[in-house]
């Protein structure tokens, strides 16, 4: 299931190529027998010539320019393995259709799978002959480790199934050493314990002075040597 951190960047540039047509408009104006001069897009303004201490310089009409406007998005999993981001190019306008796509240097689609932290880089082309280029930075999400399973469902009911919260791969020497918060639906704390292990430490729908709590949605938070992270568990009897 894809989840979670959402970024989104909206870039504008100017056409690199690019041929407009707009509006009729005065460039400039010179007085000359009370002619006045003007042009439409590409046309020449003004001719240039010397005469009785008159210098007049020709000039062109400048197009209308239209941005390109790049939306991106940056994904993640439900967990985090360090290479399984995803970046998806949502829309392109403003200049033409996408014409290509490339991501650091290399030719794809529209979307690029399992990226790592980082910086990437972002090209794209279009068929009105824009161009844009940008560095998009994947960061480290607040993400449980994808080898740590979190079930999301306890059943305190005294018939052996699910009457703890177990917490897969918790004795992990990566992991081992971890502190657990579960609070209610209102923020109050109503359990906690260092050094989970799913054995001599674990969490049985009871708060820690051992009152058996009610049925609901509680919140956890899972601290780990160098990180943290947090989520919904639902309590059932």
């Amino acid at each position: 299931m894809r989840t979670i951190a959402l970024v989104t960047f909206l870039f504008c540039c100017i056409p690199a190529v690019a041929q407009v047509t707009i509006s009729r408009q005065v460039i400039g104006a010179a007085a000359i027998n009370s002619t006045t001069l003007s042009s439409h897009t590409g046309e020449v303004a003004v001719e240039q010539w010397e005469a009785a201490d008159i210098r007049l310089t020709e000039g062109f009409e400048q197009p209308a320019t239209t941005p390109l406007t790049v939306e991106v998005e940056v994904t993640y999993e439900a967990c985090w393995n360090g290479e399984n981001a995803t970046i998806t190019l949502v829309n392109a306008g403003g200049c033409g259709e996408i014409e290509s796509v490339f991501w650091n240097g290399e030719e794809g689609g529209s979307s690029i799978e399992n990226v790592t932290n980082g910086v990437l880089t972002i090209l794209v082309n279009s068929t009105g002959g824009c161009s844009f280029q940008t560095e998009i930075e994947v960061a480290t999400p607040n993400l449980p480790p994808c080898d740590l399973n979190i079930y999301d469902v306890i059943t305190p009911n005294g018939d052996g199934k699910n009457d703890g919260w177990v917490i897969g791969n918790i004795r992990h020497p990566d992991y081992q050493t971890n502190e657990v918060v579960i609070v209610n639906r209102w923020g109050s704390r109503v359990w906690e314990g260092k050094d989970y292990d799913n054995d001599t430490v674990i969490w049985e729908g009871r708060t820690t002075n051992g009152e058996i709590l009610p049925e609901g949605a509680y919140y956890y938070e899972i601290k780990l040597a160098e990180t943290s992270f947090v989520g919904t568990l639902n309590l059932l009897q």
